[in-house]
């Protein structure tokens, strides 16, 4: 039995296709199988299917592994030869890729083949123009490499706002260089979760939250981080709640946002400052499950979620804390 796609209303066959390239993340448990599987094998079907597939494709980007760079690097340099061609396959990433997130990616090393050396110029193209990036203790270097790569400006040419960090970082590489600097200091929205704490302590606040140079960032005006509370313990795993704490600064004060930001989390009552954000699924920590558990959460746009809700919340609680910080 055949089913003739093309007689269908253009906007009705343009929404299947969206929803046909669109993953889904309940069916990805704890399998790595590619994300992308279904828009792959749409974009091969013809031109003009390829052409409505892959902005969905390319909306976001995760690369979960180096294999995954790789890959990715090579796809960005043939696109590079299409535009050259002046080909019709030739597509804009960087306008594309609105939402990118690396979850392991190692620094070169001498030994590397030719062909597994990144070209950290063109990701530096794709995570400037991005909405939103995501970035594991593990892929450090790919932020800070991109950065410093030929013809990158960002001090003047960098987009992104919005960035989430997890897993264990150093800030070193980014507070000592003029190109980390501007890069700190464009960040309206990060969101945490840098240290994970398995000794079952009753610390709410992860450490790592501490660290974070907020003095360097004075464009910030929302921060999140993980809950680490309602915790029990397993055999070989271990959860968290289902909970972000987010903060938010009030307009009026957002030229000193991050002293107040810092206040607020070495307050006796940290938590009472921000708005708790439900998950939808358990953190897990153990292996991989941890890394896999972010990617869907990045996928999925919880982060994105917690801090619209969290304006909310700020809208519905009113002039409170105003009130309490004009004191």
């Amino acid at each position: 039995m055949t089913f003739n796609f093309t007689g269908l209303p253009t906007e009705l066959a343009l929404e299947i296709i969206r929803l046909a390239a669109t993953p889904n993340y309940e069916e990805r448990s704890s399998s790595r199988r590619p994300y992308y599987a279904t828009a792959l094998s749409l974009a091969s079907v013809s031109y003009a299917v390829r052409q409505a597939t892959m902005r969905h494709l390319l909306h976001t980007v995760v690369l979960s592994t180096h294999r995954d760079h790789i890959a990715f690097n090579q796809t960005l340099y043939l696109q590079s030869r299409f535009a050259f061609a002046d080909s019709r396959l030739a597509l804009d990433y960087p306008k594309l890729v609105r939402k990118f997130w690396s979850t392991q990616c190692w620094a070169p090393v001498v030994e590397d083949r030719p062909e597994a050396r990144l070209n950290y110029a063109a990701f530096y193209g794709i995570m400037r123009n991005a909405e939103c990036i995501g970035l594991h203790g593990r892929s450090m270097h790919l932020l800070h490499e991109a950065l410093s790569s030929n013809g990158s400006q960002p001090t003047q040419v960098w987009s992104c706002r919005r960035v989430i960090i997890i897993g264990p970082w150093r800030w070193k590489p980014l507070t000592s260089t003029p190109e980390g600097l501007a890069f700190l200091r464009q960040i309206t929205h990060l969101a945490a979760c840098l240290s994970i704490d398995k000794s079952f302590t009753s610390q709410i606040i992860p450490p790592g939250v501490q660290e974070i140079p907020f003095a360097l960032m004075p464009n910030l005006t929302h921060f999140a981080y993980p809950l680490l509370r309602n915790r029990t313990q397993e055999e070989d795993s271990f959860c968290t709640s289902t909970e972000m704490i987010a903060y938010v600064v009030p307009p009026q004060n957002s030229v000193s946002a991050q002293p107040l930001i810092r206040q607020w989390l070495c307050s006796p009552d940290a938590l009472a400052h921000g708005f708790a954000v439900p998950f939808r699924e358990m953190l897990q920590s153990s292996d991989a499950l941890e890394d896999l558990w972010w990617e869907r959460v990045f996928l999925q746009g919880d982060v994105d979620s917690a801090f619209v809700k969290a304006d909310r919340m700020k809208s519905l609680r009113g002039h409170e804390d105003d009130m309490v910080i004009d004191r």
